[in-house]
């Protein structure tokens, strides 16, 4: 998102109203909850953890999907770029050394 506006900075939240799980209705959470992220970054991290919390994903995975999404975008960035100004110069290629960079 950072790479459409311009910044980082997101400056947003969200209240969850008491009783409103999903899971849970009427139980959780006990009080109302504000989430607030001040950042794009803080946003994608917590929505990271949300899913190891919730046993959807493990630390590697988290990490390692965090990495690729931003790979993903830069290469996305580009190529849509390159509709206003003209050819992709360069092409990412993901291969083995995404591993070692999560180490």
């Amino acid at each position: 998102m950072s790479m459409i506006t311009g910044t980082d900075e997101f400056g947003d939240s969200v209240t969850l109203s008491a009783g409103s799980s999903k899971i849970e209705p009427g139980i959780t959470p006990a009080k109302p909850v504000v989430l607030q992220w001040k950042t794009f970054s803080e946003a994608a991290d917590e929505a990271g953890m949300s899913r190891r919390y919730g046993g959807i994903h493990c630390k590697t995975a988290d990490l390692a999907g965090g990495h690729l999404g931003r790979v993903i975008a830069d290469e996305a960035w580009r190529r849509a770029q390159s509709y206003f100004d003209g050819p992709v110069k360069e092409n990412v290629v993901v291969g083995p050394s995404l591993k070692s960079s999560l180490y």
